[in-house]
């Protein structure tokens, strides 16, 4: 079976810049389904977190 793999996915990162860590998840999962020749056949799990910003010192 085909992968989005790494460069697939730091595509798909590129263009979620200033989003929410939900809207980068749904646009991953969208960007999976897009690529995906068939509707997954098991459990898929997305992960994203909002790293905040250093303090300016």
């Amino acid at each position: 079976s085909r992968m989005l793999g790494d460069d697939g996915l730091a595509d798909v990162l590129s263009t979620c810049t200033g989003l929410t860590a939900g809207a980068v998840a749904s646009r991953i999962l969208r960007a999976v389904e897009r690529f995906a020749a068939e509707p997954a056949s098991d459990d898929m799990a997305i992960l994203a977190m909002r790293v905040p910003e250093p303090p300016l010192v």
